[in-house]
């Protein structure tokens, strides 16, 4: 934000895009509002809307790092007619159907198209 405007003050969201090189570039800018994932960041123990209120009173805040304040690998996973679920690292898995292998998969999948295809 301080390349955009070195006096920023408040929220802003900022999504990034990184290139082959790992450079990263700016997409979008958000400012003055939360963003949706702020619950994320809240279930995950950060919870920014919190710390903006203790500022705007002059409160002290906790000792939070500057950069990467949640740790790796939380994993916030979203679906428009499901609540988001916050799942650490490791605890995902794929489910197949029971006596499926790997291959089966696939060949199940161009039988629905067929069948879809049929339909139409």
């Amino acid at each position: 934000m301080r390349a955009v405007d070195p006096q920023a003050t408040g929220v802003f969201s900022v999504d990034l895009m990184e290139d082959e090189h790992g450079n990263l570039f700016p997409t979008e800018i958000n400012a003055g509002r939360f963003f949706t994932t702020t619950y994320f960041y809240t279930r995950a123990g950060c919870n920014m809307p919190y710390y903006m209120i203790r500022l705007a009173f002059d409160e002290p805040l906790p000792d939070l790092p500057p950069y990467n304040a949640l740790p790796a690998g939380l994993y916030w996973i979203r679906h428009i007619d499901c609540p988001a679920v916050l799942v650490p690292h490791g605890a995902l898995r794929v489910q197949r159907e029971p006596g499926l292998g790997r291959s089966d998969g696939l060949e199940r999948l161009r039988e629905i198209e067929a069948m879809w295809r049929a339909m139409v």
